[in-house]
């Protein structure tokens, strides 16, 4: 079966820009779980497309939010698209339910306390906010910091991260089935 990948990707701001905890949400919100807004509209409703993820790459620079979206044999790219730019648009203008929002939260907080669970995963975080952040007791701070970002936040978030003209929209497909050439068999040398 051939399927094919349909990259959304946009230009964003870095990890430790004041906007980074909505951007954070905002992607949960679209592509985090079955009950994520892109996978009950695309995979569940319209069923255009089989999985959608998403991520939001932090760095000291400006990074990128990744939405990346697989698509079954045969779909409609041109349609996909389309879809998927009415649902941005949408959250642009109308922004999110307080019950997104606070599932997006939940979320986040559930994985913020397992990472700390762990040695591992309280050295990565203290790590983390102590070079991207510029101080490791910013990370105690972090629950409060999500937990203040606002319905309004996640809409100026979204209206930052898509803007047309700072994406880039790619389509990953198999390659087409063209009978291969014939491999011609090895000649093997008699040796007495």
């Amino acid at each position: 079966m051939k399927r094919s990948a349909k990259l959304h990707v946009t230009l964003t701001p870095a990890a430790n820009d004041p906007q980074g905890p909505a951007i954070n949400l905002l992607v949960s919100i679209l592509t985090e779980g079955d009950s994520s807004r892109l996978h009950r509209l695309l995979v569940e409703e319209k069923k255009l497309a089989i999985q959608v993820d998403g991520s939001f790459q932090e760095g000291f620079d400006p990074g990128l939010t990744w939405l990346t979206l697989t698509l079954p044999e045969g779909a409609d790219v041109g349609a996909v698209e389309k879809v998927l730019d009415g649902a941005l648009s949408q959250v642009v203008s109308q922004g999110v339910s307080e019950a997104e929002l606070a599932r997006a939260k939940n979320l986040n907080a559930s994985s913020f306390w397992k990472q700390l669970a762990t040695i591992n995963g309280k050295a990565s975080l203290l790590g983390s906010f102590d070079v991207f952040e510029g101080d490791y007791r910013k990370l105690f701070d972090s629950p409060a910091t999500y937990e203040k970002v606002t319905r309004e936040d996640v809409q100026k978030a979204a209206a930052l991260v898509f803007q047309k003209n700072h994406r880039t929209v790619g389509v990953l497909a198999a390659p087409s089935e063209e009978p291969a050439a014939p491999v011609p068999a090895a000649t093997a040398e008699a040796r007495p």
